[in-house]
This record gives C-alpha cells, sequence and structure tokens, in this order.
C-alpha cells in the first residue's frame, strides 16, 4: 500500500506514525526531522531509534549524513529529537554529545538513564549519568 505521505520520506527524513489499536493499522503522525531543515548535510535524517522517557516524552536519535568513511561522508554527530505531545511536533537538534556513529538503538532503562548503542565504526555503548530529565 501506498501513502500519500511517502513522498515526504525519498529525501532521506524521519517521519512518525501512531497506531490506536495495537499495531493493526498505523497514521501519519508528524515528521520527526527532515532534510531541508538540515541543508549544509549531504544527506538527511536516517537510521533512527525512539524511546519513551519516564516523563512521557519521546526521544529519537538518528543519524545524518555520511558515516562510509574518510575523506568523504565522514561520521557527523547524531541528531536527537523531542517531543513532548505524543509525537504531534518534535524539537531537532544536533547531539551536544558529538556522538559520531551510525544506527542507533535506544532504550530507557528501568531505574531511568537512557542507553545508546551505536554500531559503525565501531560498536558503542553510552549510558545517560542520570535519568532523562524532561
Amino acid at each position: 500500500m501506498r501513502s500519500r505521505y511517502f513522498g515526504l520520506c525519498l529525501n532521506l527524513s524521519v517521519a512518525s506514525f501512531v497506531s490506536t489499536d495495537g499495531g493493526s493499522n498505523f497514521r501519519f503522525a508528524s515528521m520527526v526531522a527532515e532534510k531541508r531543515q538540515w541543508p549544509t548535510f549531504e544527506e538527511g535524517p536516517c537510521e533512527n531509534a525512539l524511546t519513551v522517557l519516564g516523563d512521557g516524552s519521546l526521544l529519537s536519535v538518528m543519524r545524518i549524513d555520511g558515516g562510509d568513511g574518510k575523506p568523504h561522508m565522514q561520521h557527523k554527530p547524531l541528531l536527537q529529537a523531542r517531543s513532548h505531545d505524543k509525537a504531534k511536533s518534535w524539537q531537532a537538534s544536533l547531539m551536544a554529545d558529538p556522538i559520531r556513529a551510525s544506527r542507533p538503538r535506544l532504550i530507557t532503562l528501568p531505574s531511568g538513564p537512557v542507553a545508546l548503542l551505536t554500531i559503525r565504526p565501531s560498536i558503542m555503548l553510552w549510558i545517560s549519568v542520570r535519568p532523562a530529565l524532561p
């Protein structure tokens, strides 16, 4: 099935979809991050991960640009986006900690901190020092 939103994602952008029936059906919610927001990067947001934080907000982390090797398309800092309204809107920014990697995976640990795993250029694991705050 081709969605009318499919064209939005052709430029390496990340979109959010929500389900209210346990995953049988999904509807478009919003764009998390779009290539046009980051015109200085060759590529746009891709390879994303998502977790629900302790306060109920959503955190998405994604690769933006490169990662295929030197000197062209080097790893760039990861992009993060937060939603405080159940994916209706997002605020995206480059991560303050210049984690340069790809294929991020996120999980909010039961005690509150967030763990971030990446696999390229090598397997790396980061764990927040304290629970994620709103």
